[in-house]
């Protein structure tokens, strides 16, 4: 494995591209990127969104300008600017001996050292939207189908904003689902979901309907109106118990090799190299009450100030004016919205 992987890294730090070989990956990211491009709108706002909030993760479109412009003559320089500073992250996981794993180590470091190398971790930078009120962000997509996202950011990370923002919306998923699209019938594709971003957990609640996208957007407060008065006499009465079991750890998983080393590795990511943070999260779960999730719904969900980013999409044959919460703040310039939250 260490030879294997020195001739890897070999041919790589010496800088040697073929041309051909470039030209069909290059052609294969265009097409996959141009594709996403044209994807419904819902998928779309999700990575304009990831885009907006992670200035290191640019949406597909600025990709495929970007890459539309880069010949393999450019690959040699961007090695050696990618090279002047390094951070590797290694995992060796499996029948080997610590002896061993460091060999590896080496091999990776000797074959990628240049002179000069500064050692400097990546940053991965988040823009936070707390204290911002309600943001709005608004996408052309050309298309047909409208769609709109509504995303709640945590203030901080931590086992205990982790738990509180897992648990609150296994509570709420089925009564917003149930209530939006069984009910009041505003789309085909309604739900909501945990959203993490750089390790800072978050909430995102989805509709992408035809026509009652209009009534979903002019009054984005109604999923955490609703979600509220439901929370407090039936999700927290009924399904409390089973999601606070659910959360917890399966001991059972990690006993098998393939989720143990992913999970691991997934861990190195977020940087919890104590490989804990779970554990702490379930601890984190078991202490919550429900005075305190009513005081999350209460305090960060319902009022109409509440820290929140709305992105939107109307389609085509939905271009009457949006109704957005009075105060709410327009996003604009997405270089400048950037800069000013850094």
């Amino acid at each position: 494995m260490p030879l294997l992987l020195g001739i890897l890294l070999d041919r790589f730090s010496n800088r040697s591209f073929k041309p051909e070989r470039f030209s069909i990956i290059k052609a294969q990211l265009l097409r996959y990127w141009k594709n996403a491009a044209q994807d419904k709108p819902i998928s779309r706002l999700f990575n304009a969104l990831s885009g907006l909030l992670q200035p290191n993760n640019p949406p597909y479109p600025e990709m495929v300008e970007a890459l539309e412009n880069l010949e393999v003559s450019d690959l040699p320089d961007f090695v050696d600017k990618m090279l002047e500073i390094l951070h590797v992250d290694m995992f060796v996981y499996g029948n080997w001996h610590k002896e061993q794993a460091f060999e590896l180590a080496e091999v990776v470091k000797n074959t990628l050292r240049v002179e000069n190398q500064r050692y400097q971790e990546s940053v991965r930078p988040l823009v936070k939207i707390n204290n911002a009120g309600t943001l709005a962000y608004e996408m052309d997509c050309d298309h047909a189908d409208s769609a709109v996202l509504v995303y709640y950011q945590a203030e901080e990370r931590g086992p205990e904003q982790i738990a509180l923002y897992t648990f609150a919306n296994q509570l709420m998923s089925s009564t917003f689902f149930d209530q939006l699209r069984t009910k009041q019938q505003l789309g085909y594709m309604v739900g909501s979901a945990n959203l993490p971003m750089n390790r800072v957990p978050g909430l995102i609640f989805t509709s992408s309907p035809l026509t009652a996208i209009l009534r979903c957007s002019s009054r984005p407060l109604m999923t955490s109106t609703m979600l509220s008065r439901w929370f407090f006499w039936n999700s927290m009465r009924s399904n409390g118990r089973r999601a606070n079991k659910g959360f917890l750890p399966d001991r059972r998983a990690g006993c098998q090799p393939a989720r143990t080393y992913q999970r691991y590795w997934n861990s190195i990511g977020n940087r919890d190299l104590s490989f804990d943070q779970r554990q702490k999260a379930a601890e984190a779960l078991k202490a919550l009450t429900r005075t305190d999730m009513i005081r999350f719904v209460v305090e960060h969900l319902k009022p109409r100030t509440a820290d929140r980013l709305i992105m939107l999409s109307r389609g085509n044959s939905h271009q009457e004016e949006v109704k957005l919460p009075r105060g709410t703040t327009l996003i604009e310039d997405v270089r400048q919205f950037q800069k000013k939250r850094s």
